[in-house]
């Protein structure tokens, strides 16, 4: 059992840290981001979760971005173990360590959604979803492996629209006012480094609404 990874409790934390990058860390474009993902929960259709298509085979930045930003920089299994019963070796895949590599950019370790606009540049024509799944798995992206089981027919993209959804629904309820503040976020100002990722990382924060 211990080789078994709990999925939803590592999805929980790339939902708390969407919703920390949305809100807490005062990045330029945060409430941009805020904006798409409030939409999106009103409008929860593939249109705008995709983005819209601003010109013929060229789709604009939607929920869709900053969705697959969080898993890039946060993947909910950072690291896949398989253990050769014949020799009893370990190997371990470093799913972290591909998504934060230059194959996505110069600044790899910043979140900034919008670079997905750019991997969608050199795509070119309008691609269907399997092709673009392989372009970003060929750039090292693979959040949920190489295959999901629940990423077939009426269930694909169930995950990242899922972490949309309660990112968004969380943002929301903590409205646009300033009065929600986040105790012991100062460690987290630096933009240019992503958050810590142990499993014990969020702790000690807490957040309080302010008088």
């Amino acid at each position: 059992m211990n080789w078994l990874l709990p999925a939803y409790e590592t999805m929980w934390r790339v939902v708390l840290a969407c919703v920390i990058e949305l809100r807490f860390r005062n990045a330029e474009n945060a409430d941009i981001w805020c904006k798409e993902l409030d939409e999106y929960i009103s409008n929860p259709s593939r249109e705008k979760y995709k983005g819209p298509a601003v010109t013929p085979g060229v789709r604009g930045f939607g929920a869709n971005d900053i969705i697959k930003e969080t898993l890039r920089l946060y993947p909910p299994t950072r690291h896949v173990y398989r253990r050769f019963t014949e020799n009893g070796d370990d190997v371990k895949a470093d799913i972290e360590s591909c998504h934060r590599s230059s194959s996505f950019g110069s600044d790899p370790l910043r979140f900034q959604p919008e670079r997905w606009l750019k991997i969608r540049a050199h795509l070119g024509s309008e691609k269907n979803d399997k092709d673009i799944k392989i372009i970003e798995e060929e750039h090292g992206f693979m959040p949920f492996a190489v295959f999901c089981p629940a990423g077939q027919g009426s269930t694909q993209g169930f995950g990242l629209k899922m972490i949309a959804l309660l990112a968004g629904v969380i943002c929301r309820k903590l409205g646009k006012s300033a009065t929600w503040v986040l105790e012991g976020k100062e460690a987290y100002q630096d933009l240019t480094k992503p958050l810590p990722s142990a499993r014990a990382a969020f702790d000690t924060l807490y957040l309080i609404e302010g008088t």
